[in-house]
């Protein structure tokens, strides 16, 4: 199982908050979570996040990446074009409980990125 990373991205991709870590059933790809709801979190976390992401709309937007580790996180959300990654993967303040490495995240919800692919010139 990998690790799901859910952060805030700014809309301008200038910055990241990471707000929790989980242990996802299947590989996630980078995705913007559309709401909380569909990760099938405890009712209490779920509200607090609806909370933070409804504050904060306007700059910040919910983001979902699968990674084995933390350096292949940063990895792939320098690909998405975000810059100022902090150093290290310490959750924002008040979510450090909602780290669940023993539960699993239901990831079924989540939309799959599809991805473009060139017509080979024959």
């Amino acid at each position: 199982m990998e690790r799901m990373y859910l952060f805030l991205g700014k809309r301008n991709k200038k910055g990241l908050k990471i707000i929790s870590f989980l242990k996802a059933k299947k590989k996630v790809s980078p995705t913007r979570l559309t709401s909380p709801k569909v990760l099938d979190l405890p009712t209490q976390w779920e509200s607090e996040l609806e909370k933070l992401i409804h504050k904060d709309r306007m700059e910040w937007e919910p983001w979902v990446v699968g990674a084995s580790s933390y350096e292949e996180f940063k990895q792939k959300v320098k690909k998405l074009g975000f810059s100022n990654i902090p150093l290290s993967p310490n959750p924002m303040m008040g979510f450090e409980r909602m780290i669940m490495d023993n539960v699993g995240v239901r990831t079924d919800g989540l939309a799959n990125q599809k991805s473009m692919i060139r017509k080979r010139k024959d």
